[in-house]
């Protein structure tokens, strides 16, 4: 059996830890190692982390300060003692069986860059919105030219793999779909097509008090996805690029009129 490791990053995650924990407690397949690294919060997240250090093997690490996701992602991962990472968002949930799931596609193809399931996303008062797209290796690298499809809470990856990658070090809200771009650029995706995640929607959301960060680095990750799958779909890929130009063209002018929408 290959050995595992959750990675979860949280800062001021108090509201939410203690359900994303509980959900990484009861998965039907144990975890051999949960590393948490707590970026500077300064309400009850270390308390809410101990009380279940008696029931996770978890490995807290603490940020005097609060150094961001990419930072925080790549001091996480060399931290991991297991060779197969999975990620969860401390406010984010997975059913019993999403660890055993992953497993189940290592044994199919251990040799897979990205494994990832299907998720279910919700308003922060468990309102249904929609599941998560059917995706598959097949498509997954045309998917990725116009926009990220996967849920990070779904995912795992190899240690080597990603320590093996050269990584955008200025991304903080599209740190994923930057991974997801690099790790299908050297390998397959394995995807399961059962919904083994709730993924919360929440209307005070980073993405949404930072949407012009957003939208800049989300440009940047479509960028590097035209230089590394172009050729894969050159008609596509040139209408892509066509709209990238002119959404950029037009984020920049809004931009100089000093306009915040």
């Amino acid at each position: 059996m290959v050995k595992t490791s959750l990675l979860l990053l949280v800062f001021n995650g108090e509201n939410y830890l203690n359900r994303s924990l509980d959900s990484v407690y009861k998965q039907t397949i144990k975890l051999d190692e949960v590393l948490i690294i707590n970026d500077g919060s300064n309400d009850l997240t270390v308390d809410i982390i101990k009380k279940w250090s008696d029931k996770l093997p978890i490995k807290l690490v603490n940020n005097k300060k609060n150094i961001g996701t990419f930072a925080s992602l790549k001091k996480g991962v060399l931290s991991c003692s297991g060779d197969l990472i999975f990620r969860i968002d401390h406010d984010d949930q997975w059913a019993n069986n999403h660890v055993e799931e992953i497993i189940k596609l290592y044994f199919e193809d251990k040799n897979t860059k990205l494994f990832a399931t299907r998720a279910i996303y919700l308003n922060e008062d468990f309102s249904f919105i929609k599941y998560s797209g059917y995706i598959s290796d097949k498509d997954i690298r045309k998917n990725l030219l116009w926009d990220n499809p996967i849920v990070q809470s779904s995912t795992a990856f190899f240690k080597k793999d990603f320590i093996y990658l050269n990584r955008s070090s200025d991304l903080n809200y599209c740190e994923d779909y930057d991974l997801w771009i690099r790790l299908l650029n050297i390998g397959k995706l394995k995807f399961c097509k059962k919904e083994t995640v709730r993924y919360f929607v929440y209307k005070n959301s980073l993405s949404r008090r930072k949407k012009n960060r957003f939208l800049i680095e989300r440009f940047k990750c479509q960028k590097l996805a035209l230089k590394c799958y172009f050729w894969k779909y050159p008609i596509y890929a040139f209408f892509i690029a066509i709209i990238l130009r002119l959404r950029l063209l037009i984020f920049q002018f809004k931009k100089f009129l000093n306009y915040d929408p």
